[in-house]
């Protein structure tokens, strides 16, 4: 049996700002987290989109950009 190494990630919180990168469909977004669920969370993106993200995608916290 191969081991599979998880990305080492920080949890993330409510309030974190976090890029989401979805090559699938040739986008990425930011946005600040505002609900955490059991195998998700949802973040509010500066356009005020609510979208979705799994934990197993790829996202990274993000230092948000001051207006």
């Amino acid at each position: 049996m191969k081991n599979k190494q998880k990305k080492n990630k920080n949890k993330p919180e409510i309030g974190d700002y976090i890029i989401h990168r979805e090559p699938s469909f040739n986008r990425v977004n930011e946005g600040e987290i505002t609900q955490i669920l059991a195998m998700q969370f949802t973040y509010l993106t500066p356009d005020g989109q609510d979208r979705f993200c799994l934990f197993s995608e790829d996202w990274n916290h993000k230092q948000k950009e001051r207006d």
